[in-house]
């Protein structure tokens, strides 16, 4: 439990000072225009310095348009866009090397009896705009790296001696078509053990203004409780209109893994539970499971304040795929959701429904209509053999109740600056669907969030209260209910002046086990507050950043006073970065967690990271030496590890679009307490980066 408090603490540092953030808050993907000035507002967020900031409408470089805001970029697009789907893409590069690639997908429609804007433009305009040849954009990513291990724990690095990627994220664009090719090609695909989803990714197929055809690797998000983007391998269609739009799916959820067929001998310890009269038993292996959908939708909130949408899903898994598995299933869905806007579209009303039938086991085949009138002392209202296509109906099946059923209903509200927003779902006890695998049944929940600003932005409050239930039908061991408040301050005074922000949360669960679950009752209240600032601000052409954050958590158990602990944990970063030619950059982290009644375990670390650079921008290569360490005791000293870093770093940009980077280093792990896992690490690492950015073929 320690170890894991002082990860998420360190990884929660690096989220919130060391990430990237890019977002395109206008106009957002799927959103749809009349003809005429479309806004685009892009967030960007970067801790460290951007080296190429590009935008591209349609394969074309627009960045010409766009002005610079605190921490944001905005353009108004006044070129003429003609009716149909239209692509905004962001690419974002750091000094460090690292890509970031961002995309909406926007439509304009096309006003009854209006003309085509483009008629306006002049001919030699009118070809540019259009296109009259074929253009390719997006990149191209080709990587390696080999790992060589000794000492005595090298054991513990469970990974591949040698990994190689290869990325493809391009499209091919024409006047109003647009084919993407999307690929990831790896091979842990054979070195590791294979699971339901295969690790390499393939997607093509053609999209136009009312048309969309994709294949491949696809990650269909239909609706929140039905088909909420699992990953399927196969083929989507759909066309699309101002009030209405269409989408059929068919593929694969899981690909087949076949499973083992053993004989038991009593030797071997305790009985398996699925042992056969002949000694023998199944470790079941995984089907090959099918899965078909169609949605529909009706109305636009973008023209209209209404949308209706219908889902309907089939899932089955096939049993010849495999030899040894056991208890295939048959699953069958609808879904209708509703969404409708009011008061000049400040209130925002979404509904959901959705109910699933699923056959647990379809080797027990169909049942008899006789057998089931006996059982249910009625008269079913249809005869199984029937609809055996559409659905296996056996003793496994979960029969129409209102435990098959899930449902949604939220309120959004934008008034005053501030944005609330309401919600409470029900997901019945029997709610199963396929193809959406980690939604949890049997539970109930309600959220409510406000989030407003003060003093012209310069101060954001987020508020937010959770409750969640389980258990509704009174069949498990133990039932939760969870409540969570939190509230979060952010003061932002403006570019190159400090940043302070404060976290409050409160969490309060109530776990009550029934008559046969004695020990499933606890009551605990945990309280956790966070404070931070961060400043950012260039000084005499240097970069300097600098973060603090402090963090506490008490927690108390009433059932279990003995569980009672808290935590105090701090943090520090601090670099700099000069904009010469020679680079310095300089990182310090340290943290010390601290149990207060276990006050002789008690853990700490610290971590410092150095690199020195030279950018030779006549030869467009940069030289990079760093090293750092870390150092971790846990425990008083039951655990004192410390792992050294030394590298070198070579980033060329000789050629138009091309990037190559190698990087090669050295990293020895010490336990100073256990010797047998010590062991030293050496790499080399490449990195080939083409970035098309909208080439036109005609120039190859």
């Amino acid at each position: 439990m320690r170890i894991l408090l002082l990860f998420l603490f360190l990884v929660s540092c690096q989220l919130a000072f060391g990430q990237h953030d890019v977002s395109i808050n206008a106009p957002q993907d799927g959103e749809e225009f009349f003809p005429g000035d479309v806004f685009v507002h892009i967030s960007i967020s970067s801790k460290y310095p951007i080296s190429k900031l590009q935008f591209l409408l349609d394969a074309q470089d627009i960045s010409a348009q766009f002005r610079e805001v605190p921490k944001a970029v905005t353009a108004l697009l006044r070129q003429p866009l003609i009716p149909g789907t239209h692509f905004l893409r962001v690419n974002l590069k750091t000094d460090s090397g690292l890509i970031i690639l961002t995309e909406s997908k926007f439509k304009v429609i096309r006003l009854k009896g209006a003309d085509d804007p483009s008629k306006g433009l002049v001919k030699s305009d009118k070809k540019k705009f259009l296109g009259d040849v074929w253009a390719l954009t997006g990149n191209v990513i080709a990587e390696t790296r080999q790992t060589v291990l000794e000492g005595k724990g090298k054991d513990l690095r469970q990974e591949p001696s040698q990994t190689n990627f290869l990325f493809l994220n391009t499209a091919l664009v024409h006047k109003h078509i647009r084919i993407p090719l999307k690929m990831t090609l790896s091979t842990d695909e054979n070195t590791f053990q294979p699971n339901v989803q295969s690790r390499n990714f393939f997607q093509t197929g053609i999209q136009t203004k009312h048309l969309e055809v994709l294949v491949g690797d696809l990650n269909p998000s239909f609706d929140r409780l039905l088909f909420s983007g699992t990953r399927v391998r196969g083929i989507q269609g759909g066309i699309s209109y101002p009030r209405f739009k269409a989408t059929f799916l068919y593929g694969e959820l899981n690909r087949a893994l076949e499973g083992q067929k053993f004989t038991y001998n009593p030797s071997q310890g305790f009985v398996p539970p699925n042992l056969n009269s002949d000694s023998t038993y199944i470790m079941p292996g995984i089907y090959k499971r099918m899965v078909m959908a169609l949605r529909v939708e009706m109305g636009n909130t973008v023209s209209k304040n209404a949308k209706t949408g219908i889902t309907i899903m089939k899932a089955k898994d096939d049993t010849s795929s495999i030899r040894f598995g056991q208890n295939p299933k048959d699953n069958l869905g609808a879904n209708l959701d509703h969404t409708r806007f009011f008061w000049k579209k400040r209130i925002r009303l979404g509904v959901g429904l959705s109910g699933t039938l699923i056959t647990s086991n379809t080797f027990l085949g169909v049942e008899r209509k006789s057998r089931i009138d006996s059982v249910l002392e009625t008269n079913f209202p249809i005869e199984p053999r029937d609809v055996a296509r559409l659905l296996v109906i056996n003793a496994s099946t979960t029969y129409l109740s209102e435990a098959v059923f899930a449902g949604y209903a939220n309120l959004s509200l934008k008034v005053l600056r501030q944005d609330l927003f309401f919600e409470f779902m029900r997901i019945g006890s029997s709610y199963e669907s396929l193809a959406n695998p980690f939604m949890r049944n049997d539970q109930q929940q309600f959220l409510f969030t406000d989030r407003f600003d003060l003093f012209k932005r310069r101060i954001f409050v987020n508020l937010r209260y959770f409750n969640l239930r389980n258990n509704l039908a009174g069949t498990q061991l133990s039932t939760i209910n969870n409540h969570s408040a939190s509230t979060n301050i952010t003061y932002s005074p403006g570019v190159g002046k400090p940043q302070i922000f404060t976290n409050l949360l409160f969490q309060s669960r109530l776990s009550t086990g029934n008559n046969l679950s004695i020990t499933g009752n606890t009551d605990d209240r945990t309280l956790n507050l966070s404070v931070g600032a961060s400043w950012n601000v260039n000084l005499q052409g240097i970069d300097n950043f600098l973060s603090v954050q402090y963090n506490m958590t008490q927690r108390n158990d009433w059932v279990r006073t003995g569980n009672d602990n808290s935590l105090n944990a701090w943090g520090v970063i601090f670099s700099q970065r000069y904009s010469f030619p020679l680079q310095l950059e300089i990182n310090y982290n340290a943290s010390r967690i601290d149990f207060v009644r276990l006050a002789s375990n008690n853990n700490q670390s610290d971590s410092w990271l150095g690199m020195l650079g030279y950018e030779n921008r006549k030869a467009k290569l940069t030289t990079s030496l760093g090293a750092g360490r870390n150092n971790m005791v846990m425990g008083d000293g039951v655990q004192d590890t410390k792992r050294e870093q030394y590298f070198i770093r070579l980033a060329y940009k000789g050629i138009k679009g091309f990037q190559l980077d190698i990087e090669g280093g050295l990293s020895p792990f010490t336990n100073r307490k256990v010797a047998d896992s010590q062991y030293s690490e050496k790499y080399f690492f490449t990195r080939l980066t083409y970035n098309l950015g909208g080439r036109n073929l005609a120039s190859w």
